[in-house]
């Protein structure tokens, strides 16, 4: 009898046994279905920053319109009275004056008559002048900081049937251990929050950096729409020995588009591609009505030819030509709108003359045009790229190149430098650089290193170098001032792709 009851209990547990390894088989093979369509990689960023900055000469810049309106009323206002009560020397000697007073103080009339030699202001207070909405960089003022920080990409790519293939990218982007927030930081108010975050329940935000369908038409064509691919262009694969995370250069595109293209490829490596991008201005408190403006809508065109093929003198050759305009484009509250004309060219030659050596050359010229201005309280801030209070246009234009050397596939060394003249359209809005070259009016040089270590780990060190000749108070609007601002940043990233 006791044999026959070990006898049931070892068959039941072989028959549990084998009932639980045909489960994982039928599991493993589901999984090997979705793999079959479905993949999933990704990759982790941690990156430490070094900064200095060395301002050469004083400088206001604009933080709030608002505010630095009501300044510069009064700053009118008693250059007016002065002009009337004591010519126009002492109308020059007081702007003189009011413009070197530094940002948050109080000019006051006693102050100004003490100047002038002369007492042309009242005294009690009624002409003081409070230069507020702006922050003051005075000669030679030094700053620093270091970062931590760290970036997360998740990829996926899915293949449900041969004619149609979908990409997605889902990122975070932090501190490293933000203990409090202070200034215009979303979470400022609650110390300690990114302690918790993710963990708490406050919101659902999920950062989706792109997500687009590529469907075949016939053997040449792919239509394409969703949130394109637009940011993280060369030369940054240069840089960090990878292969493009973006089909469009970032001397053409600087932000992340949603739209649809269509591109068709040629023999020899030629392919065209049509991309059309509406931007949208919406008034969530009635978006039937709109906004003031009525320009709740604008149109972005781009026509892109590319080439990719071998060539004699090198081993890869890849050049992009693109041209973009945006029309009609407003601001919110204001009646300011952008026509921006941007044409850029990229080219790269990698493994040139069958050596080590790789060079890409990048190019863009822009033509901003703006109707009417930005204003506030019956004061005019100019418009795009240009400090005029009406239509007005601005023509630059921004080139660099980059020389790497491969001492061997997987460690590469090199320099890159790039220059933006005043008048060009200098953005880079979707650059996670402390200091981007892309959106500076001036010129910076880079040297950098990267070593791909076994195992997926991938270490870069750089160091750049940024002088900057003007800066614009707001954005890209108004007049550009003179200045003389030396950056210089020190990096370390730890690259890990799986």
């Amino acid at each position: 009898m006791k044999k026959l009851m070990i006898l049931a209990m070892s068959s039941v547990f072989a028959t549990g046994a084998h009932a639980q390894s045909l489960e994982e088989r039928v599991e493993a093979l589901e999984y090997k279905g979705y793999e079959n369509f479905f993949k999933m990689s990704g990759q982790m960023e941690m990156r430490f920053d070094v900064v200095t900055r060395e301002h050469g000469k004083r400088y206001d810049q604009t933080t709030d319109l608002s505010d630095h309106a009501t300044s510069v009323i009064t700053q009118k206002t008693i250059a007016a009275a002065i002009r009337n009560g004591a010519g126009a020397a002492a109308a020059t000697a007081y702007n003189n004056l009011a413009n070197a007073t530094d940002c948050g103080n109080t000019l006051t009339g006693a102050a100004v008559n003490s100047a002038l030699g002369s007492t042309v202001l009242a005294t009690d207070g009624t002409n003081d002048l409070a230069k507020n909405g702006c922050t003051t960089y005075k000669d030679g003022q030094k700053d620093g900081n270091s970062f931590n920080r760290m970036f997360v990409n998740l990829d996926m790519e899915s293949n449900p049937t041969n004619k149609m293939t979908f990409y997605g990218r889902l990122t975070a982007a932090k501190f490293m251990g933000l203990a409090s927030q202070s200034g215009t930081a979303p979470n400022s108010a609650d110390p300690f929050y990114d302690f918790r975050a993710g963990q708490i329940p406050v919101d659902s935000q999920l950062w989706l950096e792109r997500a687009f369908v590529n469907y075949n038409i016939g053997e040449s064509g792919v239509f394409s729409f969703g949130r394109l691919p637009t940011i993280e262009g060369a030369p940054t694969n240069l840089r960090t020995n990878q292969p493009w995370q973006g089909n469009y250069p970032l001397a053409a595109y600087s932000g992340i588009f949603d739209g649809v293209a269509y591109t068709h490829g040629f023999e020899g490596g030629h392919s065209v591609r049509f991309v059309y991008s509406p931007f949208a201005l919406i008034n969530f408190d009635d978006q039937i009505a709109g906004d003031a403006n009525e320009n709740d809508r604008s149109d972005v065109w781009t026509f892109m030819y590319e080439i990719d093929k071998r060539v004699s003198f090198a081993r890869r050759f890849h050049a992009v030509l693109m041209h973009s305009s945006i029309y009609n484009l407003g601001l919110s509250g204001s009646e300011l709108l952008l026509n921006l004309d941007r044409t850029s060219f990229y080219a790269e030659f990698l493994g040139i003359a069958d050596t080590g050596w790789d060079f890409a050359f990048s190019y863009q010229t822009s033509k901003t045009a703006s109707e009417n201005n930005l204003g506030n309280n019956g004061n005019c801030f100019g418009g795009w790229v240009s400090g005029e209070c009406g239509d007005s246009t601005a023509t630059g234009a921004g080139y660099g190149f980059i020389l790497r050397y491969g001492f061997s596939s997987k460690i590469k060394a090199g320099v890159e430098y790039y220059a933006n003249d005043k008048d060009t359209f200098a953005v880079d809005i979707a650059n996670n650089e402390i200091a981007t070259f892309f959106a500076n009016y001036g010129s910076g040089t880079r040297i950098f290193y990267v070593h791909d270590l076994s195992g997926g780990l991938k270490v870069q060190t750089e160091y750049t170098m940024m002088q900057t000749d003007y800066v614009r108070g707001t954005a890209l609007v108004g007049e550009a001032t003179e200045v003389d601002i030396q950056t210089n940043v020190a990096t370390l990233r730890l690259i890990s792709n799986f």
